[in-house]
């Protein structure tokens, strides 16, 4: 039965001004930190948006790469005692992300998942289906940042927004009209302008994540990079990480060449 009290997504977003409401994020940095809250997140989606009898479906939950087992089997118990789903089977993000490419035009199961969304970054490289755990990356930089980002910019230039709908307006702001310029920084691409305390740029991860991975898979992830998340989807985010990367490995073979040429003379 649905939760008439409840409400998600925009919905929530609408009502969060009203005084018998309160706004919660249960999700943070890619963990669930509130239960209660996910769980009734949960029976929304299913009773109200599918319409559907879970009882009668089996379900298919997504998890980020680096999520504790304990929480995989809490979220195996509300889904099996507190709905009755028939089976569960729960996935990575990125190895679904990297699925989709495959199914869709035949593309090995091999590469890097790029999977950024609102609260966290990860740099997930998978070899024949399978995560290569000892070379995932996480970003503390995400969609939230880049909302944030934009929040301060607006204080800044004194934009009258009142102050309880800033975060809401910089969230829109971001997601109409954000693009990635080829040579103007950008939170991804040059961390520094938003916080001190991370100022790796995402290509230098996406790199580093690659070259931490073992040599016989190193040519086959760098040859598919695959963006997932909606932080992912600004124009031009693609082509900018694609050539930043591909100017690192270029310095880095050329650099490699001259140390050889001048080791044989």
């Amino acid at each position: 039965m649905a939760d008439l009290d409840f409400f998600i997504g925009e919905e929530a977003l609408a009502k969060q001004h009203a005084s018998a409401y309160s706004l919660s994020y249960p999700i943070r940095q890619g963990q669930i930190e509130n239960w209660d809250t996910m769980e009734r997140f949960w029976q929304q989606c299913l009773f109200n948006y599918l319409r559907c009898d879970p009882e009668d479906h089996y379900m298919l939950l997504t998890e980020s790469p680096l999520t504790a087992p304990e929480n995989r089997e809490y979220m195996g118990e509300i889904m099996f005692e507190t709905f009755n789903v028939p089976g569960l089977y729960i996935a990575t993000q990125a190895v679904l992300a990297l699925a989709a490419g495959y199914t869709s035009s035949k593309l090995e199961m091999t590469g890097v998942v790029v999977d950024a969304g609102d609260g966290m970054t990860h740099v997930v490289p998978v070899s024949d289906g399978y995560i290569i755990g000892s070379s995932i990356k996480s970003i503390p930089v995400a969609g939230r940042d880049l909302s944030n980002f934009v929040q301060q910019l607006m204080r800044d230039q004194y934009e009258p927004v009142p102050p309880e709908d800033s975060l809401d307006v910089s969230r829109r702001i971001k997601e109409m009209y954000c693009y990635t310029c080829a040579d103007i920084v950008k939170v991804f691409f040059s961390p520094e302008i938003y916080s001190s305390d991370f100022t790796t740029p995402l290509p230098e991860i996406v790199d580093n994540c690659i070259q931490s991975a073992p040599i016989d898979s190193r040519r086959a992830l760098y040859k598919n990079i695959v963006l997932s998340g909606g932080s992912t989807m600004f124009k031009d985010f693609q082509r900018r990480l694609d050539r930043d990367i591909k100017k690192r490995v270029d310095a880095r073979v050329s650099a490699s060449e001259s140390k050889s040429g001048s080791g044989q003379r």
